[in-house]
């Protein structure tokens, strides 16, 4: 081998190496991101339990009476916070997807009827402050899906929340069907704003709410729907958006049926 050979034979070497050296160093550093902001998420959920915890001792009146002036505003706080600790359930999931080892699902046989309810519950009180109803209906014997029941449910409040932030006016439509093959689908409607054909799909990419825009107009809520087609997925269920001219929008949300696939 000729010295040129010879040195052509360790520089490459030298950049496999590197290379790897480098991906280590990546691969140790996303670790250690996520372990960071999983223990940030934890912090922040403690205090936040406490308070959550205060208010539900309040309202029931544990805690002593309370002045009916003084209810309306303990029901704000109450619902604020359960928003805010599905917000941090939903970047902790993320950062355990994305930067960890993913999420530990709680996987189970339920009926999607009660997880609906709750959702829809959740959010009332301020829904009605706001002026904006949610109807509601179901069909009779549905299937049983198979799901983790708590992330469902903050999936479905953050639907809600999304339909909320974007409709325009009337109400909420909601409906829980049978949607073959294999699937029960949470169908949310309202009217919204008109929109271009070519961006009715694009607030189900991941990074959407992200994206640089020349306005200050906010794209999603929460961690957007991107983020929660993403939970799904991990599901074996999926989220779909349509948007027709006239702005009647309609967001799908399928869950796969118990004995499906996980």
């Amino acid at each position: 081998m000729s010295s040129f050979e010879m040195a052509a034979a360790w520089f490459a070497t030298g950049a496999v190496c590197g290379a790897a050296a480098a991906a280590g160093a990546a691969l140790l550093w996303r670790r250690r991101l996520g372990r960071f902001l999983s223990f940030a998420a934890h912090e922040i959920n403690t205090p936040l339990t406490a308070v959550n915890m205060t208010i539900l001792n309040f309202i029931s009146g544990a805690l002593g009476p309370v002045e009916k002036t003084q209810e309306p505003w303990l029901k704000m706080l109450r619902e604020q916070a359960e928003r805010l600790a599905g917000i941090m359930g939903d970047l902790r999931d993320f950062v355990h997807l994305k930067l960890r080892d993913g999420i530990s699902l709680q996987l189970e046989d339920v009926d999607p009827a009660p997880i609906l309810a709750a959702a829809v519950e959740s959010v009332s009180w301020g829904f009605s402050q706001a002026g904006v109803a949610i109807r509601t209906e179901a069909d009779a014997d549905l299937p049983k899906v198979r799901v983790d029941a708590e992330r469902l449910q903050r999936i479905m409040t953050a639907v809600l929340y999304h339909c909320r932030k974007f409709r325009a006016s009337g109400a909420i439509d909601v409906s829980l069907k049978a949607a073959p093959p294999g699937r029960v689908r949470v169908h949310f409607a309202y009217l919204g704003a008109k929109t271009a054909a070519e961006e009715s799909g694009r607030p189900l990419e991941l990074y959407y709410p992200a994206r640089v825009r020349k306005d200050q107009i906010l794209t999603a809520t929460g961690l957007g729907l991107g983020v929660l087609k993403l939970f799904l997925q991990e599901q074996g269920g999926d989220i779909f958006v349509s948007v027709l001219p006239d702005g009647r929008s309609a967001i799908a949300v399928e869950l796969a049926v118990a004995g499906g696939r996980p």
